[in-house]
């Protein structure tokens, strides 16, 4: 019943928010699945991560700084406000509207990590319909 009415608050939304939604919604998915991201410091050197933009690295399982995020294959480069919206996430603050492109950006980036960690026959596919 719950994800009813979100599906149905998201499909109604003509806002832009939408993808803002998703992406709330794709991380307590994640979480509640045990497939947190680590948000709050570099994976390679252990760093607190700050306000710069981020790397995300989907096989080691979240952010990576910039200085580490050079040497480690597979980074995918996120800009400042799709690494704020993280953060802020993972602190249990609300996430900032973004504007669709780079939401739409952030939920790509969440299915490649997810599908990193799930049975390759088993890839989420239904993020390149949005």
């Amino acid at each position: 019943r719950n994800l009813l009415g979100f599906l149905q608050s998201v499909d109604a939304d003509q806002d832009g928010s939408r993808f803002t939604r998703l992406i709330a919604f794709y991380l307590l998915a994640l979480n509640n699945l045990g497939y947190n991201p680590v948000l709050d410091r570099c994976l390679s050197c252990g760093r607190p991560v700050d306000a710069r933009p981020q790397g995300f690295s989907p096989a080691r399982g979240g952010f990576v700084c910039q200085a580490c995020g050079r040497n480690i294959a597979e980074t995918i480069a996120l800009d400042a406000d799709q690494s704020r919206a993280l953060r802020l996430w993972q602190t249990h603050q609300a996430l900032p509207d973004l504007a669709p492109a780079r939401a739409k950006r952030l939920l790509e980036v969440l299915a490649t990590f997810l599908n990193h960690h799930i049975a390759s026959r088993n890839k989420l596919v239904c993020v390149k319909y949005l």
